[in-house]
């Protein structure tokens, strides 16, 4: 608690610099967009180790607003972290939907792909692929990011 105020500090003015490290430029704003276009609730389920403020400036670093999501999980409004299927649990309490009506799209094989025991549809992302247990991908539907925007756009 007593250093709370020098950890916000930190995220809202110097955590930006960590730009730099990024090694390409990505527009996922469209994709977003014509996801909500169609009426369905959008979650950024990023695992929740950061403030709301850190949140917020990354997704700036893409052109991005917490605003352009429906639910964005942090470590304000989350107690629990991927892979524990509580995290999951507690998004769809959250944003009144239940898994089976739901997609994740992600990254990492197993903190993301987890949702699928609880009957979400998954789609590996192999696009900057996270996969540090060896996971075999193939168990998934997975495809880099235009081959899942376009199957994710096209069953919506």
């Amino acid at each position: 608690d007593e250093m709370e105020d020098d950890f916000m500090e930190f995220y809202e003015k110097e955590f930006d610099d960590v730009k730099q490290t990024l090694q390409e430029e990505v527009d996922r704003a469209e994709f977003i967009k014509t996801i909500k276009d169609k009426g369905l609730k959008v979650v950024l389920a990023t695992n929740p180790i950061f403030p709301k403020a850190a949140v917020q400036t990354r997704l700036n670093w893409i052109g991005l607003s917490v605003d352009d999501f429906d639910y964005v999980t942090t470590f304000e409004n989350s107690h629990y972290c991927k892979p524990n299927l509580e995290y999951y649990k507690e998004i769809f309490e959250n944003i009144g939907s239940k898994p089976e009506e739901s997609i994740m799209v992600g990254n990492n094989a197993l903190e993301d792909m987890i949702v699928g025991e609880l009957g979400v549809r998954t789609f590996l992302i192999t696009d900057n692929l996270e996969n540090p247990e060896k996971i075999d991908v193939n168990k998934f539907e997975n495809g880099n990011f235009d081959d899942i925007a376009n199957k994710v756009l096209n069953i919506l």
